[in-house]
């Protein structure tokens, strides 16, 4: 082991560089795209991290004041705002963070003291180690525990190199105590030489994980939007052929209710022609709002085409269906036509509920079928296909208030 050795100011250097690319890239990247919670705190954060080493680099030249008890802590606040970022960035609690954020103070009067009251190497590289491993440790489990839905592979990269790092801050705390003292840390035995090799491993880890997060993140957004109607915001008919017969399968899959409302407004192209194609667009947008806050969570909102729309229930049946469809056309009628006070909206709706053995195909066709005759019994109405019908030719269920 003593006839291995690594060159600590060269290291130092390599952390420094490392740091600030990162950093700088980071810091460029959040102000040119959408910005994303937490990552201008990590990204200051390594600008921290490669700042502690900078000032150290002085060492033998400049004061200890300067090159130990600023550049320590500095590295500490750098591994801290580590924490907060991360924090921030997978939606952890910061109870935690702040908790070492109130360690911190003493900490570096720690260090103060074991500097200029009782010089020890020994006992500083004891309490920076300590502190190091609590909070790349906490930095680990914010990692894994945040509440975002991140990219798995990345996420567990991270928090690995985290922990990792933390194990080895433990060991070098218990090398260093049973270890003789120290009378010059840039010579330091191969133990610290390589914390110094780690923290370039982890710094790197942590960026090029960071940068993976981010890229699934956008690919995620980007998909999302594709499955988006532009106009509403809801689900489009993309979303319908990509993401709802999967929601069926699975509930069919475990024998569970399901049932699908097709809609649309009333008389909807005479909106369109005495008011204008914006007054017809800002009444689908009030629609699309009604619907949304009047639906369960369960519910799938999908702006069919036009004026049209189709809500898919899981784990209701037909005739739960029927009066959520019923309390929207209440909701609806109440709310005025953009454009006039006076003209009021009113919706149709058709309700049928999957049976054994169905394709999405088939249900969507029975409740578009119900839609029509709630039309061409007056409109503004419910109707619901018998759960037992087998033929379209069979009677209907119709509410209305």
């Amino acid at each position: 082991m003593d006839n291995f050795s690594l060159d600590i100011r060269t290291l130092n250097f390599i952390i420094i560089l490392f740091s600030c690319i990162y950093s700088i890239g980071l810091i460029f990247y959040q102000f040119n795209q959408r910005k994303i919670p937490g990552l201008s705190c990590f990204a200051i954060s390594l600008l921290f991290i490669g700042g502690g080493p900078f000032l150290l680099s002085f060492r033998d030249s400049t004061s200890d004041w300067l090159t130990v008890t600023a550049s320590n802590t500095i590295i500490l606040i750098g591994f801290l705002l580590t924490l907060y970022g991360l924090s921030i960035f997978r939606a952890f609690p910061l109870n935690i963070a702040r908790y070492l954020t109130a360690v911190l103070p003493f900490t570096s009067v720690g260090i103060y003291y074991f500097t200029f009251h009782s010089p020890s190497i020994r006992s500083r590289i004891i309490i920076v180690s300590l502190y190091l491993s609590a909070v790349t440790f906490a930095s680990a489990y914010a990692m894994l525990k945040g509440k975002n839905r991140d990219l798995q592979l990345p996420t567990i990269g991270m928090a690995a190199s985290l922990f990792g790092f933390s194990t080895f801050m433990i060991g070098r705390t218990m090398w260093t105590y049973f270890d003789s003292e120290l009378y010059n840390f840039m010579t330091a035995g191969l133990v610290h030489q390589l914390t110094f090799l780690f923290s370039i491993c982890l710094v790197v880890s942590m960026s090029f994980c960071m940068l993976w997060l981010i890229n699934a993140r956008l690919l995620q957004s980007i998909r999302s939007l594709s499955f988006q109607d532009a106009l509403t915001g809801l689900l489009n008919r993309r979303a319908m052929e990509d993401v709802i017969p999967n929601l069926v399968a699975k509930t069919v899959a475990k024998q569970e209710p399901l049932s699908i409302i097709m809609t649309d407004i009333d008389n909807f192209k005479y909106i369109n022609d005495e008011f204008g194609h914006l007054a017809g667009d800002n009444t689908i947008v009030s629609v699309a709002n009604i619907m949304s806050r009047n639906l369960p969570k369960e519910a799938q909102v999908i702006r069919f085409g036009g004026d049209e729309f189709m809500v898919v229930l899981p784990k209701y049946t037909a005739h739960q269906a029927a009066e959520h469809a019923e309390t929207l056309r209440h909701s609806i009628k109440n709310a005025s036509c953009q454009g006039s006070k006076e003209k009021r909206i009113t919706m149709s709706f058709g309700v049928a509920e999957i049976k054994s053995g169905e394709r999405l195909h088939d249900v969507i066709s029975r409740s578009d079928h119900a839609l029509y005759h709630s039309k061409e019994q007056g409109r503004d109405r419910v109707t619901m296909l018998s759960a037992k019908t087998a033929s379209f030719k069979q009677p209907f269920y119709e509410q209305r208030a």
